[in-house]
């Protein structure tokens, strides 16, 4: 309404995202989890996540592909959908925020390790 340009981003529940990992797409997925080292310790890691918190995601975009599908993380769906809007603010374009957090989790192919 304000003459601003607007955009999306893609939403899946964890399920969605144990499932497609599940199918033996795993290899074209790649997670970025934003919560902090209390929660990962906490609430334990996803198996072949990548690791990079949310404050310092600015400083870390080089680590984050273009090339294939990134599933961003977190404890609930909020910090997610920040790192989102960051990634889609720098150009990226093939991202998905997965809403449901750690308590969701049930990958066979990507577990949570404590």
């Amino acid at each position: 309404m304000a003459g601003r340009e607007s955009r999306s981003i893609a939403t899946a529940d964890v399920h969605d995202l144990c499932a497609r990992l599940d199918r033996e797409e795993k290899r074209k997925a790649w997670i970025l989890d934003v919560r902090g080292a209390d929660e990962l310790e906490s609430s334990g890691r996803i198996r072949g996540a990548h690791h990079i918190h949310i404050t310092q995601l600015p400083q870390r975009l080089a680590e984050v592909p273009r090339d294939q599908p990134v599933y961003i993380f977190c404890g609930s769906g909020l910090r997610s959908m920040v790192a989102a809007s960051i990634l889609q603010r720098e150009g990226w374009e093939n991202m998905t925020v997965i809403l449901g957090g750690i308590a969701g989790w049930s990958s066979v192919t990507c577990p949570v390790v404590r």
